[in-house]
């Protein structure tokens, strides 16, 4: 390729370092700018293989997209010409374009959170562009591309139609400026009726594509193509991919209709029908989740009563009113008691439900203290302490004046015959 030998040159202040793609007319270079020390792509063609119409366009294309700055829009740094080249310097968007994921989702079509993000932002770089007069007229996968952020870009404005620019001219009979399977079919007739109409076709177009993996018209050759886009209806998605609701479908084909007029006023209401049409399912579950939770909110500050706990963890279903059922209602009831102080330390404190076993699982209570021994008994223990008693006492007496054994002895022995068991009966105890 006779532009390879850019590569390890420079371009203006750029440095060319290798080769992204080309195509017919045009070759985009990936450079570096040394002064904002930033990578970018550089357009290129050269003047000396191209018509002056090309020229013209390559640089209309420039000015055109230099005047938009919208993040869904491709970005122009730099416009310059350099012996038999002429380069335009570009953000650097290092893909993959939607064609190429639209090919990898295959014949079973776009996730539906995908379709919906990519059509968001198609919308609105289209509509940016139509309401600075700016008709784009090659809206395809291909000429749309992710940045580094998995943000779609619009790019390829080379045969945007600038309804303010009078020098432009319309194309001449048997020629067709855009492509085949996107063409609406006022813009196949001619260049002069060309509307921002043209580019939600084509955008009707992407949209029937992310659903089905194809195209609505497919031939064996690209007149064939834009003849059907011509004459025939485009059949329904639906057809293609039965998850979708019906009115999902007839909002695509409103946007592939033949007349302009028929069609979605901008490519933002296209979006917004498509989706009232077939809203995401988390959202749907998130308004229904909401929705739930404002109507059930006066209730869950109901608290079951606390006998209801205690009867549902015993497995009992008797009924019994505690003092908690008397508090005002508008004072919470724990579902679980919390028991804050001892039931013995407070007698006038009643005891939690919970506390409060149930009759069936009620431990038996225990057994009184023994009872007193029968009356026949209570003498016999009676005269045993009484005698204690008296040893005690005169033991203490005798200590106290040092009286001797024999005495001591001598007193027991007439303590014991004067209150011995013979003795103990006569004393007047109660029987």
């Amino acid at each position: 390729m006779a532009t390879d030998r850019l590569i390890g040159g420079r371009l203006g202040e750029y440095q060319v370092m290798s080769l992204l793609g080309s195509g017919g007319m045009a070759e985009v270079y990936r450079g570096y700018d040394p002064a904002l020390e930033r990578e970018v792509a550089i357009k290129v063609i050269h003047t000396g293989s191209q018509s002056p119409d090309f020229i013209d366009r390559f640089r209309r294309e420039a000015r055109v997209i230099a005047s938009l700055r919208h993040p869904n829009v491709v970005q122009v740094y730099q416009f310059g010409e350099q012996d038999d080249f002429i380069y335009m310097v570009q953000e650097l968007l290092p893909g993959p374009t939607l064609a190429q994921r639209i090919r990898r989702a295959g014949k079973r079509g776009t996730a539906q959170s995908r379709i919906s993000s990519t059509l968001e932002q198609l919308s609105k770089a289209l509509d940016y562009a139509h309401s600075q007069g700016i008709t784009h007229r090659d809206v395809k996968p291909s000429n749309a591309l992710y940045n580094v952020h998995d943000e779609l870009v619009l790019t390829d404005f080379g045969i945007a139609r600038v309804t303010t620019d009078a020098t432009q001219t319309t194309t001449g009979p048997g020629i067709i400026m855009g492509t085949p399977g996107y063409i609406a079919p006022e813009q196949a007739i001619s260049s002069a009726s060309i509307t921002p109409a043209c580019d939600i076709y084509a955008l009707g177009v992407v949209l029937f594509e992310l659903l089905t993996g194809r195209l609505p018209f497919e031939g064996e050759t690209p007149m064939d193509v834009v003849l059907q886009h011509l004459y025939d209806d485009p059949p329904a998605p639906r057809k293609f991919r039965t998850d979708m609701p019906e009115a999902a479908s007839k909002v695509v084909l409103r946007a592939l209709a033949k007349e302009p007029e028929k069609r979605y006023g901008s490519a933002g209401a296209l979006v917004e029908a498509f989706t009232a049409a077939w809203p995401l399912e988390g959202a749907t579950a998130k308004r229904s989740a909401s929705s739930a939770t404002t109507v059930s909110r006066p209730t869950t500050n109901r608290k079951p009563s606390s006998q209801a706990s205690a009867n549902k963890s015993s497995g009992t279903t008797r009924t019994r009113k505690s003092s908690t059922d008397d508090l005002p209602p508008t004072r919470p009831q724990p579902a679980v008691p919390i028991k804050k102080v001892a039931v013995n330390e407070h007698p006038a404190v009643q005891a939690p439900p919970s506390a409060i076993k149930p009759r069936a699982t009620r431990a038996a209570a225990p057994s009184p203290a023994t009872p007193p021994p029968p009356a026949k008994h209570r003498a016999s223990w009676r005269r045993v302490l009484g005698l204690l008693i008296f040893c005690l006492v005169g033991v203490l007496i005798l200590a106290g004046y040092e009286l001797q054994t024999q005495a001591v002895s001598h007193g027991l022995t007439q303590l014991w015959e004067s209150y011995g068991p013979t003795a103990l009966p006569e004393l007047p105890i109660s029987r």
